[in-house]
């Protein structure tokens, strides 16, 4: 588990760098960074296997381009952690109960699976209205942090760049939630790689540390904050050894303030095979007391949502269907022939700049079909050469 981590933190690395590489330069030819999701994605399927880095860092980029089925066909496990029996169906549910008076309650993510980002919110809903505030690792932190306008745009952090995320940041503005950024900046990163990679977690889970407190806790003494984060930055614990330069974001921060977060893994169980399960959007509850790490580090995180299992229809996620999002057909004018296209949706009158409902990268000769809430829809269309044809309106179509 542990090696798991390190790996995906390596990853985000690159991923937030590449957040301040992209933007004015291509504005131009292509919106907000869509540059950036051409670039960091192979241009062909053929013969692409990569390992490492490279593999955590396509697999991310493949979620903000609607392809997860590719991130399975790259990595058969991708989706899968150890098994967890499960304690109860309603996991939500389960973890709105458990909250209590907590002032900070944290949950965590997989970077390339946009489904943690549709239960997280479904979590600031049920905790709406005690809850107000909401910090989220992929926040820009740097200038001016106390303008962080509440909304769904592309320039407000990296991984928000995704769709589902998208919605989630949407839903949390129509809540009321106020926005508040903790990552660290570039000022605070003072480690020299000679260090090792240990000394640069250790300066980045700090810097987090002392950001939340200046941004959130203090800046909303009176507020209970939600806190949307990657992996195992919501370790209660430190590393191996207990190793001080492993103590994650939320022990630091627990360390400093005497806050105790509720913290909520969705990375480390899949719900055991043949176990009941409400639906495919709903993690339940479970048992994460025989997993490797808890076995070397009781108490790392409060408690366990087990991922219910990941399956396609027409190479989408059924999940998405399940919460309601149509199959609508790309237009046959936005199907490349040669190259790769990227289709986008937004509500009528949207401004590029806002992070689209979806969007969908096609290779040639593929026909994958949007998937859209029900409602009318602007489609966009991208190369790497810049727009492919002209702006599009589809609707999809209400439930029967």
């Amino acid at each position: 588990m542990l090696k798991m981590m390190l790996a995906a933190f390596a990853a985000a690395m690159p991923l937030q760098s590449a957040l301040a590489q992209t933007g004015a330069e291509t504005e131009a030819e292509l919106p907000g960074r869509l540059d950036s999701y051409f670039q960091m994605t192979p241009e062909t399927l053929e013969g692409y296997a990569p390992e490492g880095n490279e593999l955590g860092m396509t697999t991310q980029l493949f979620s903000f381009v609607g392809r997860e089925d590719l991130t399975q066909r790259l990595q058969e496990n991708a989706y899968r952690r150890p098994a967890c029996s499960v304690l109860r169906e309603d996991g939500l549910q389960a973890v709105v109960e458990a909250v209590g008076d907590a002032r900070v309650v944290m949950i965590n993510e997989a970077h390339d699976d946009p489904y943690h980002r549709w239960v997280i919110a479904r979590l600031a809903e049920a905790l709406a209205p005690d809850f107000t505030v909401f910090a989220a690792e992929t926040f820009s932190n740097e200038g001016d942090v106390e303008t962080l306008v509440p909304e769904a745009s592309m320039d407000i952090g990296w991984y928000s760049g995704e769709p589902i995320y998208g919605r989630q940041l949407r839903t949390l503005v129509d809540l009321g939630y106020r926005f508040a950024a903790y990552e660290i900046t570039q000022e605070q990163r003072l480690v020299d790689p000679s260090e090792g990679f240990m000394a640069s977690i250790a300066e980045r889970e700090e810097a987090q540390a002392v950001n939340f407190i200046a941004n959130a806790l203090e800046a909303y003494p009176d507020a209970r904050i939600l806190v949307h984060v990657g992996y195992a930055h919501l370790s209660e614990v430190g590393g191996e050894d207990d190793d001080d330069t492993s103590r994650w974001f939320a022990a630091r921060l627990r360390d400093k303030t005497g806050i105790d977060p509720l913290t909520i893994t969705q990375t480390s169980c899949n719900v055991e095979s043949g176990a009941p399960i409400a639906a495919l959007t709903e993690s339940p509850l479970v048992d994460g007391s025989n997993l490797p790490d808890t076995q070397r580090q009781p108490g790392w995180v409060d408690l366990f949502l087990g991922r219910p299992p990941m399956s396609f229809t027409d190479g989408r996620p059924d999940w998405r269907y399940e919460i309601g999002d149509k199959p609508v057909a790309v237009p046959e004018d936005f199907l490349a022939e040669e190259g790769r296209v990227i289709i986008e949706a937004r509500a009528p009158g949207e401004d590029l700049e806002m992070i689209p409902v979806e969007r969908l990268m096609l290779y040639p000769g593929e026909t994958l079909p949007l998937l859209l809430p029900e409602g009318e829809w602007v489609l966009t269309a991208w190369t790497e050469d810049g727009a492919f044809g002209d702006p599009v309106t589809v609707s999809a179509p209400s439930a029967p």
